[in-house]
């Protein structure tokens, strides 16, 4: 079954549950409280019932409003973990076998924290996209994924 909450004050940020058999669920003074036939539970916490909860989200594929292709030197992620988290980068559209690369970011402190990700030479085309995931159940929330730009001025792509 697939859950989504939409946070409603923040930008209507949306979470997606999958695999939760809930029919309801509601913020009831900051706590999450989900229900089904079996009762009312809370969510919270970085297990359920000692298994981590994995989480990520993927940013819409993107040409950067480019038709050329590119390369990206460095990804600066602004973010804040209490634990590890996973980077995929990819190249090119996913029906064309496109090629990724996935680096592991340690946060350097606790609190809000900027990374710069070095991207490897190896990937290049028109469309990226990203996959930010957890590891081992982290708290983790990202408010900025930027990318320094190499275009290629040859072999324009004409995908659409």
């Amino acid at each position: 079954m697939l859950s989504l909450s939409t946070n409603l004050v923040t930008r209507n940020a949306t979470t997606q549950f999958v695999g939760y058999d809930f029919n309801s669920m509601v913020n009831f003074n900051g706590t999450q409280i989900v229900a089904n036939d079996s009762g009312l539970f809370v969510l919270g916490g970085n297990s359920d019932e000692g298994v981590d909860i994995d989480a990520y989200f993927q940013p819409v594929l993107s040409d950067f409003g480019d038709a050329h292709p590119k390369r990206l030197r460095f990804i600066y992620l602004g973010f804040e973990a209490d634990g590890q988290i996973t980077v995929t980068t990819s190249d090119g559209l996913p029906e064309e076998a496109a090629e990724s690369e996935t680096k592991t970011i340690t946060p350097r402190f606790v609190g809000q924290q900027r990374v710069r990700i070095p991207v490897t030479r190896a990937l290049h085309g028109r469309y990226w996209s990203f996959r930010i995931a957890n590891k081992n159940g982290a708290d983790f929330s990202v408010d900025s994924i930027m990318a320094r730009i190499i275009r290629r001025s040859h072999g324009i792509t004409q995908h659409s």
